[in-house]
């Protein structure tokens, strides 16, 4: 896994997929949140 970022967007490589998934970075998510119980919730919505 490969992260890349510049001014907050970025690319990020996973082995296995065929083109990078474009990535930004959110403040407002990323403060006083619970990062797991962020990641389950997304998970369970796809």
């Amino acid at each position: 896994m490969v992260l890349i970022l510049r001014n907050g967007c970025g690319e990020l490589y996973l082995p296995g997929e065929a083109q990078p998934l474009n990535v930004g970075y959110d403040r407002s998510l990323s403060n006083p949140s619970n990062a797991q119980a962020f990641l389950t919730d997304h998970l369970k919505a796809d």
